[in-house]
């Protein structure tokens, strides 16, 4: 019994060591300075074998070995001998690469190639993952991605720096796992990708924008403002986060929630869009002067703001003439009268030069540039401008020959 229980120990000891032997064939057949196909043919035969077989596949060194071997298969993947047996070697290479950092008892000579192998891991299953995403498998390019994260962490300064100057940032990569989610078949899957984002302590506005629309998907406006708000908190005064906020009131109808929500974020960090929001909502409470106020306060700090130029035209050739004329009933002196009449043709000279701003944005529809031309005409008419009002007749005209096309 002694005698049969030595032959299956030794025997397993034989076994282990033929294994571990494949591992070093492996390393040994990519180390040639002249690597060529067939170099990288041996490595990937021997290192695949390593990888099924029970007494070394969970060997932090093998996965190490096993990432190096399928970087090389990627880069040669066109040659003739690898063509047939390199699909998928890039995300191979690093799901590999992930697995030899989540090992236990690393040795200290493989961190330290693992150190300069890691990059090379990440850049195959990066370039592999882009051409998962353009033939829209995004079932798959989800896994590249969600892998593609945890590498990028791994890497050294230096490195990431270098990727940091291309684009390719931590932040870039949590996006766009987040965007690609958006599109992933299994909600379940969807969702536990975005809240592992968030948990993990994201604060990209994308990554909260996405997890929040899975609730609003399925009805739970409740969480879905939750995580809103959520994210919010967790980047006080980034009015891209806030954004989100002015988002989802838009998409259940109740921006007329949102204005103390817009007044803190403007206290918090004033920008010319939160003055043209809070403008906008001024308006529906039917606050005229506040909101020609918000608008001027958008266009101090962003004169381009071509929503709060067209807003603030409308609103001062609409509301603010309108109190100017009830002023002008109350005199029947006529000295009062003409003081009057001065306030409307500066207040109407004012409303083109917005208005003549907001007509610089291309962007618009057709159907809003007809309005912004029509709003000109009727400033222009008001202030005795025959040729001008002609003018954006034409350009009405125009336009709404474009419109019937």
């Amino acid at each position: 019994m002694r005698m049969y229980l030595s032959a299956a120990l030794l025997f397993a000891a034989g076994s282990l060591q033929a294994q571990k032997s494949e591992i070093e064939t492996a390393r040994i057949s990519i180390s040639s300075e002249n690597l060529q196909a067939d170099g990288v043919l041996e490595a990937k035969q021997s290192i695949d074998k390593a990888a099924v077989h029970k007494t070394t596949y969970n060997l932090s060194n093998m996965w190490l070995v096993r990432a190096m071997v399928y970087t090389r298969v990627y880069e040669k993947a066109s040659h003739e001998l690898l063509k047939d047996v390199s699909a998928g070697s890039g995300y191979i290479s690093a799901y590999s690469m992930m697995r030899f950092w989540k090992s236990d008892n690393i040795k200290k000579y493989d961190i330290e190639n693992a150190v300069l192998e890691t990059r090379n891991s990440f850049g195959v299953g990066f370039n592999e993952a882009a051409e998962i995403v353009d033939k829209k498998l995004y079932d798959s390019a989800i896994l590249y991605y969600q892998i593609l994260t945890y590498v990028h962490s791994k890497m050294d300064t230096a490195d990431i720096n270098g990727l940091e100057r291309s684009g390719i940032t931590y932040k870039y990569l949590q996006e766009r796992l987040a965007a690609i989610a958006m599109y992933v078949t299994d909600p379940k899957v969807k969702r536990e990708v975005l809240t592992e984002l968030v948990d993990g302590g994201s604060l990209s506005p994308v990554v909260y924008e996405g997890l929040s629309r899975t609730y609003l998907e399925s009805g739970d406006t409740a969480m879905a403002e939750q995580i809103v708000r959520k994210g919010i908190a967790a980047a006080p005064g980034d009015n891209a986060m806030f954004q989100l906020l002015v988002n989802y009131y838009v998409s259940i109808g109740r921006t007329d929630l949102l204005f103390d929500d817009v007044s803190k974020q403007i206290e918090a960090s004033p920008t010319s869009r939160l003055y043209f929001i809070r403008g906008t909502l001024w308006e529906r409470k039917e606050n005229f002067d506040a909101a020609i106020a918000d608008y001027k306060e958008a266009l101090v700090l962003d004169e381009f703001n071509y929503d709060a130029n067209y807003n603030l035209g409308v609103a001062l050739l609409k509301f603010e003439t309108k109190k100017l004329y009830d002023k002008k009933s109350k005199f029947t002196n006529s000295a009062d009268r003409a003081k009057v009449d001065l306030e409307l043709k500066a207040v109407y000279i004012e409303s083109r030069k917005y208005l003549e701003m907001a007509a610089g944005n291309l962007e618009y529809s057709v159907v809003d540039q007809i309005n912004i031309y029509k709003a000109l005409k009727t400033a222009s008419l008001e202030l005795d401008d025959k040729a001008g009002a002609d003018g954006y007749q034409a350009k009405i005209d125009a336009l709404e020959a474009v419109g019937k096309e």
